[in-house]
């Protein structure tokens, strides 16, 4: 099987052309920013991956790539920015020292077993029902949505 792991910085990528950014997402007074670059782009190819949905298929053809994707995604900064940037909680307990004070404080961090046995968790959406909306129903109005893009 391929390692996972390895740093971004040493896979063999596919040049490609990059649509995600803006000319203000590559400026910050004037000056570039890699850094900001860097949590631009994840930040925005997460955000598509949590909206449309993401997942790496056992015949992925860059299989390296995704997963260097993956670490980079789950690196403490970056996942700390994305709690930040999104009111998401990290699922990394080193980002909590990347995260402000509101941000960290959002969840308990410190009794997370605690919380979710507190927590009520959503019942599943039911399959058949002639009073709520169904799984398909949603389905169903999903699909009009993304054919209105």
């Amino acid at each position: 099987s391929e390692p996972a792991g390895k740093p971004l910085s040493k896979c063999k990528l596919k040049r490609i052309k990059l649509t995600l950014l803006s000319k203000e997402d590559l400026e910050i007074e004037g000056k570039k920013s890699l850094r900001y670059l860097r949590f631009v782009t994840i930040s925005r190819l997460c955000w598509q991956a949590y909206r449309q949905g993401c997942l790496l298929t056992q015949d992925a053809k860059n299989k390296i790539a995704s997963y260097a994707f993956i670490n980079e995604i789950l690196d403490p900064e970056v996942n700390a920015s994305f709690a930040t940037e999104f009111s998401f909680s990290t699922v990394s307990a080193e980002s909590i020292q990347y995260m402000d004070e509101q941000t960290a404080g959002a969840y308990p961090y410190n009794d997370i077993q605690g919380y979710f046995e507190k927590a009520i968790p959503y019942p599943p959406t039911p399959t058949e029902s002639d009073e709520y909306t169904t799984l398909e129903d949603w389905v169903k109005m999903w699909e009009q949505v993304k054919a209105a893009e």
